[in-house]
């Protein structure tokens, strides 16, 4: 299995820090976490560029006509531990709304069931 390049949105980079920093193992298996956040965080230019910002409740705001789309590999492992914590957070039924972009793109098997999502 080769490397997969995905096209992410701000949203689906920002959430999938969220999943990944899930990740808990020896220290290899977190440091490769960690180094997958850094590849999907947002850098200094692009949070001038988006006007990346907070509101008073802490949310986190962008101009999102000026969003592009970032062009990330991830090596068959990453992937692995991606599904992995998809997959934790579907068993802890911890997915929320928040969640659905990334988990159709990287475990759209979590979805695949006669269960009514509510009831898995």
């Amino acid at each position: 299995m080769s490397d997969k390049t995905f096209d992410l949105t701000i949203d689906h980079r920002l959430t999938l820090q969220l999943v990944i920093e899930q990740t808990k193992g020896n220290f290899s298996l977190v440091r490769i976490a960690h180094d997958m956040r850094q590849r999907l965080g947002i850098d200094a230019a692009e949070a001038k560029r988006i006007a990346l910002r907070t509101d008073d409740r802490g949310q986190v705001l962008w101009t999102a006509s000026k969003a592009r789309n970032k062009k990330i590999k991830f090596s068959p492992f990453e992937l692995t531990v991606i599904k992995r914590c998809l997959t934790d957070l579907s068993k802890a039924k911890a997915l929320t709304v928040l969640h659905v972009g990334v988990v159709t793109l990287f475990a759209p098997e979590l979805g695949d069931s006669d269960t009514p999502p509510a009831f898995r």
